[in-house]
């Protein structure tokens, strides 16, 4: 009898492909009313807006999957994301995308945005799917109609990595903004704001139970609500989920806002 023994190694295994591996060149490519056009260059999909568009998949390019996934599936999508001209009233350029049903009525699967610099990034994207699939059943589309900007993509890949608790982690880079780190020169002047225009003396004058001052007395206050609406964006399927994700999510929700809207649900019948 053979016995096989493994030492010091470490199992991995395959992640299986999800879209086409020339996804840039086979991809259906939609540019409608007339919102700009793109372009291919070795490799490059180079995207160019020059109008407002109705909306953001009015500049799409999108690619059907070539292998079958189930529901909790979690899907990384990678790509290279450069900027070489941002929307002139923002400063900003971005791409949109979406894993989706491939046919009507196209319900979205898991949607994200990443915000494009002047220099190529490479990025890795989690898209959790909500519904089980056929190959062909499900696409994964890039939206450029955001705003008016050039935008270029490559390197485009999507591996199906199974089921996962949390996609925590898995996003690279991290989400984050200019402005965000600890010593960002807008936060000095905003506290003198806060100091000047929220905050204001208040007087208390403590009574013993005879109407006679109390001299020295320890007055503890607690905020039972804030006056300000502080106020987010959230999606129901955050709200009404089960996951880890949608549980932390809502912890987030209810520490640091008190006033919601809907971000996208009830927008179409």
């Amino acid at each position: 009898m053979t016995v096989a023994v493994l030492l010091g190694c470490s199992v991995s295994f395959a992640q299986q492909s999800v879209l086409p591996a020339d996804f840039i060149q086979s991809a259906e490519k939609i540019f409608q009313n007339n919102v700009g056009e793109y372009q291919l260059n070795n490799g490059e999909f180079d995207a160019h807006i020059t109008a407002p568009s109705p909306s953001p998949w009015h500049a799409q390019v999108k690619s059907k999957s070539i292998a079958p996934a189930a529901a909790g599936d979690v899907l990384i999508l990678k790509l290279d994301v450069r900027a070489t001209a941002k929307d002139p009233s923002t400063h900003e350029a971005a791409v949109m995308i979406v894993a989706q049903q491939s046919d009507a009525p196209y319900e979205v699967d898991a949607e994200t945005v990443v915000l494009a610099t002047e220099k190529w990034t490479t990025h890795e994207l989690p898209l959790r799917l909500k519904r089980n699939y056929a190959a062909g059943q499900m696409h994964v589309a890039l939206n450029f109609g955001v705003c008016r900007q050039r935008v270029q993509v490559r390197n485009i890949s999507c591996s199906n990595i199974g089921q996962r608790e949390s996609t925590h982690g898995l996003r690279k880079p991290a989400v984050t903004y200019e402005g965000r780190e600890p010593n960002a020169p807008w936060r000095a002047a905003a506290a003198e704001r806060i100091e000047k225009l929220r905050k204001a003396d208040l007087k208390l004058r403590v009574l013993d139970a005879a109407g006679k001052a109390v001299a020295g007395a320890k007055v503890e206050f607690k905020l039972r609500r804030h006056e300000f609406p502080f106020g987010t964006a959230v999606t129901t399927d955050r709200i009404l989920g089960d996951s880890p994700d949608d549980e932390r999510y809502r912890e987030i929700l209810k520490d640091y806002f008190n006033s919601a809207v809907f971000e996208n649900d009830m927008k179409w019948p």
